[in-house]
């Protein structure tokens, strides 16, 4: 990892603006599952940004993998996420 991906870190988290990033993406799933591209057009942030959000939510237990299905915004076969119960992906 880069020593200015480490300070990056070190600035979100210290500004608290990785729990509102977390906070936001968690309400743009309840309101509507989506794919990661979807909730970054949705909230205006990038891929890089949403992620790791999307991880931390899904390993809190916060969201569930609904199953595969075309992204509205990429055209290609995507997770969709969202509150609810876990899909059979595989």
């Amino acid at each position: 990892m880069r020593a200015t991906s480490i300070e990056a870190y070190r600035d979100i988290t210290s500004s608290g603006m990785a729990e509102s990033l977390k906070d936001r993406v968690y309400r743009c799933l309840v309101k509507n599952s989506s794919t990661i591209r979807e909730v970054c057009e949705s909230l205006k942030i990038t891929p890089n940004v949403c992620s790791p959000r999307v991880n931390e939510l899904y390993k809190e237990g916060r969201i569930s993998l609904l199953g595969k299905r075309q992204c509205k915004v990429s055209n290609r076969t995507a997770i969709e996420w969202g509150v609810g119960d876990q899909g059979n992906l595989f």
